[in-house]
């Protein structure tokens, strides 16, 4: 029996609802779903063993940009595609309006897709690594008002010496995420690059930057007497001790596949869903 894993956060009526129509779907289809622990024990369903994950065709998500991150580790250890079935505000990564969910994943099941593969960014200290699809942002610890000082080098020297707010290293995946906010440019996701976005620079100088996937960067925390933050993604931080005052980032041997069932014009998109979106 063909296989497919299913995945969401949270308990809201409408995640359960969606949930529950597309096991339906894929019962259906004679596809068995495979859901681990946390969207299983939502759905009173009994969980499966992650590693059956491996024997699936794609995993679904269900949620917005948020679960779909926090998904990525979980795709990447059972090496399978992702299925993004919106249910947030933008869903800029996802593929699948709940509205439409039958056809595409009728189209989906029959193999009428392409896959889309985007880079990672892998963050590292001594004691510690973690990957990151959008960004790793360096940022003031919670409650802090003073200022953090970042040194910023790369292969061909140092590149900036920063103080504000902080620091996004985010790839072209993240360019229309924290970055964007922060200032930084919308770069498409066909380009393997690296963006360097000051977050409130406390200096006239400090602009963004784009620089080649193979630069390896290194930040240098020079000073964070109120405390600092690495943050992959939103919701995975990167120990820092007393010792690791440097991270090094660099282009993940890893990358993350996508199930497309359309040929979307990427600037269409950008401007379909960033242009006018309220909470």
């Amino acid at each position: 029996m063909r296989k497919v894993g299913v995945w969401f956060n949270g308990t809201s009526p409408e995640t359960l609802s969606v949930a529950n129509k597309l096991l339906e779907l894929l019962w259906d289809q004679g596809v068995q779903p495979v859901l681990p622990e946390e969207p299983a024990r939502a759905l009173g369903l009994e969980p499966r063993d992650k590693k059956e994950l491996k024997e699936c065709a794609f995993l679904c998500v269900l949620g917005g940009d948020g679960t779909l991150l926090s998904a990525v580790d979980i795709a990447l250890e059972a090496d399978v595609p992702i299925l993004g079935i919106n249910l947030g505000r933008v869903g800029y990564l996802t593929e699948v309006q709940p509205e439409d969910l039958k056809g595409d994943l009728d189209r989906a099941l029959a193999g009428e897709y392409r896959l889309e593969e985007r880079m990672l960014l892998k963050a590292s200290t001594r004691a510690a690594s973690a990957l990151g699809l959008n960004e790793v942002s360096f940022n003031r610890a919670e409650g802090s008002v003073g200022i953090l000082t970042l040194e910023i080098r790369a292969a061909s020297g140092v590149v900036d010496t920063l103080a504000g707010d902080g620091l996004v290293v985010a790839t072209a995946t993240g360019s229309t995420g924290y970055s964007l906010s922060a200032g930084g440019p919308v770069v498409s996701p066909e380009l393997h690059c690296i963006l360097l976005t000051p977050i409130c620079p406390h200096t006239l100088h400090a602009r963004p930057m784009v620089i080649s996937a193979d630069e390896q960067v290194v930040v240098r925390i020079k000073d964070a007497r109120h405390g600092a933050h690495v943050v992959l993604d939103g919701h995975k931080q990167l120990p820092l001790s007393g010792e690791d005052r440097e991270v090094t980032i660099c282009r993940s041997q890893h990358s993350v596949r996508f199930v497309r069932l359309k040929h979307y014009n990427f600037y269409e998109l950008m401007r379909d869903k960033l242009s006018s979106w309220t909470y």
